[in-house]
């Protein structure tokens, strides 16, 4: 099975390959989003926690 595009003749394993690509690339974004926005969590919860700490910190202290 073959597809004709531009005067240049495509199998479909070429067209398959292509696909297969396509869904890898956009499978590692979608990754990559969610591993950025647990980062940008942890960074969040890090934050608070490290503000906690000094506000118990200045009360302990007093």
């Amino acid at each position: 099975m073959s597809r004709s595009r531009n005067k240049k003749l495509l199998t479909a394993s070429e067209i398959a390959r292509y696909v297969y690509c396509q869904r890898a690339w956009a499978y590692d974004r979608q990754i990559i989003r969610k591993r950025q926005r647990l980062e940008r969590r942890l960074f969040m919860v890090a934050f608070a926690l490290t503000g906690l700490a000094i506000v118990l910190g200045a009360i302990l202290m007093v």
